[in-house]
C-alpha cells in the first residue's frame, strides 16, 4: 500500500475567520458567495471593473515573490478583491467599487512557506482609476527564519482515509507547522519544518500524547526521531448541515481542553480518539456549534444548525472616520463572532452561541491583530474603557439581543 506522508504548513498568525479575508471553501462543503473580482496578474481588467490596484512584491533581497495571496479589503464598506502574483511578482486586483482599501498579503505553497507576512498597505483609489503602488517590499513575521526541524518517524499506525498529525509549537506554545502522518506506517519516514527561527520547540502528537522537546540554532537544521504510539481505538463521527450552516466555509473539531484537533475537509471522519469534543462551523460572520463525545468503536452524529440568538447595535465613529467591524468575545473562552459594519452604522450578528460576550468594536483603518488593545482609537468597548471592565451581555437561544450605541471617542 501507498505510504504517504503530506505537510500542511499553519502559520503562527493564523485565526479563523478573525482577519476578514474570505476563507478557502473546504471540499464537502459549500462556499458562500462573496463579491470577488479577480484578474490576472498584471492585467486590470475583470467584468465592469470600477477602479484597480496593483504592483510588485519582493523580498528583502529585492528578489521578486511567486504564489503570493494578494487581497484588498474595503476601510469602512464592503469591497473586496484578490490577485495572486506570477513569476514577475506582479499583481492586479480589479474593484468592484472605488474607495479606501487595505492589503494584506499570504504566502502559498508550493513556491511560497504558506506564512502571512506582516506587511499592510493601504490606499485609496477613486472611481475609474488605477492605484499603482510599485514595488512593495514584504516582511516576515516573527518565529520566522532561516532554520530547519527535521523529524524522522516510525511506527505510525492509521489509517488512509484519516490522519495522525503532528505539530510543531514554539516555545510560547503556539503552532508554528504541521505534517500529518497516513496509512500504517512501519518504515523511517520524514519529514522537515523549514523557515524557522532559531530557539526552543516541542513537536507533539496529540493523538497519542507524546511530545518531544528540540532546540535549533539560527541557520541551522535539527534532527530529531520518534516513534510513534498507535494510537488507541477510536469511533467515528458524522456531521449533518442544516440549513444556514449548509454554506459553512470550514468546521473546526476542538478538544476537551480548548486545542483545535482537526479543520475538517469532509462531514465524515473515522478513529477520533475516545473523548468530549466541540464541533464548529463558519459562514462569514456566523458559527453553527455542536457537542460530540465519541465512544470507541461507535458512530456519533452531530448535526450543526442555526439554533443561537442575534445581537443588533449601531456602531458610531465621531467625528474620526467610520470604523468597520464589531466583534463579540466569550466571556472565559477563545469563541468570537465578527460583523462587519454597513454603511448606516448598523450591525447585525446571527446563529450566535447562548452566552455571556463582551462587545469590542474595531476601527478597519487601525488594524492591530487579533489581540484587544486596553483602550483607545483602535478598539472601542461597549459600556467600557477596556476589555476588562466593559459590559458583559447575555445571548439567549432564539432570542435578538439589541445594544444601545457603542462610540469612538
Amino acid at each position: 500500500m501507498l505510504r504517504k506522508l503530506i505537510a500542511a504548513g499553519i502559520g503562527v498568525a493564523v485565526a479563523l475567520a478573525g482577519l476578514g479575508a474570505a476563507a478557502p471553501a473546504q471540499a464537502g462543503f459549500a462556499a458562500v458567495e462573496r463579491d470577488v473580482a479577480r484578474v490576472a496578474p498584471g492585467v486590470a481588467s475583470a467584468k465592469d471593473p470600477v477602479a484597480s490596484i496593483s504592483g510588485r512584491l519582493v523580498d528583502a533581497a529585492g528578489e521578486p515573490l511567486r504564489g503570493i495571496e494578494v487581497t484588498a479589503q474595503g476601510v469602512g464598506h464592503g469591497g473586496y478583491g484578490t490577485d495572486r502574483t506570477g513569476k514577475s511578482g506582479a499583481f492586479a486586483i480589479a474593484l468592484k467599487r472605488s474607495g479606501t482599501f487595505e492589503l494584506w498579503f499570504e504566502g502559498r505553497p508550493p513556491h511560497t512557506t504558506g506564512q502571512r507576512f506582516v506587511t499592510t498597505v493601504k490606499v485609496t483609489v477613486g472611481k475609474g482609476k488605477r492605484a499603482k503602488l510599485g514595488t512593495v517590499r514584504l516582511k516576515h513575521p516573527a518565529g520566522f527564519g532561516s532554520s530547519s526541524i527535521k523529524l524522522t518517524t516510525t511506527g505510525v499506525y492509521s489509517h488512509e482515509e484519516d490522519r495522525l498529525y503532528v505539530h510543531l509549537k514554539d516555545a510560547r506554545g503556539q503552532y508554528v507547522a504541521s505534517t500529518a502522518l497516513y496509512d500504517d506506517i512501519d518504515k523511517k519516514l520524514s519529514h522537515t519544518f523549514t523557515n524557522v527561527a532559531a530557539g526552543r520547540y516541542r513537536i507533539e502528537v496529540p493523538a497519542t500524547g507524546q511530545s518531544v522537546v528540540v532546540n535549533v540554532g539560527k541557520g541551522k537544521t535539527a534532527t530529531k526521531s520518534l516513534a510513534v504510539a498507535r494510537p488507541a481505538d477510536g469511533g467515528d463521527l458524522r456531521i449533518r448541515l442544516k440549513g444556514a450552516a449548509t454554506k459553512v466555509w470550514q468546521v473546526k473539531l476542538t478538544d476537551a481542553k480548548g486545542r483545535v484537533v482537526r479543520v475538517l475537509d469532509s462531514t465524515q471522519i473515522e478513529d477520533l480518539p475516545p473523548g468530549s469534543y466541540t464541533v464548529t462551523g463558519s459562514s462569514g460572520s456566523n458559527q453553527f456549534g455542536a457537542k460530540a463525545k465519541i465512544r470507541a468503536g461507535r458512530t456519533t452524529t452531530v448535526t450543526l444548525s442555526p439554533d443561537g440568538g442575534i445581537v443588533k447595535g449601531v456602531l458610531r465613529a465621531g467625528s474620526k472616520g467610520y470604523p468597520g467591524k464589531v466583534i463579540l468575545k466569550k466571556v472565559g473562552s477563545s469563541t468570537r463572532y465578527e460583523a462587519r459594519v454597513s454603511d448606516d452604522g448598523s450591525y447585525r450578528i446571527a446563529y450566535v452561541e447562548p452566552g455571556r460576550y463582551r462587545v469590542i468594536g474595531r476601527d478597519a483603518s487601525s488594524w492591530t491583530g487579533t489581540k484587544f488593545t486596553i483602550g483607545g482609537y483602535a478598539d472601542a468597548y461597549y459600556g467600557g474603557t477596556s476589555l476588562r471592565s466593559s459590559r458583559i451581555i447575555t445571548v439567549k437561544k432564539g432570542k435578538t439581543t439589541r445594544l444601545s450605541s457603542l462610540v469612538f471617542r
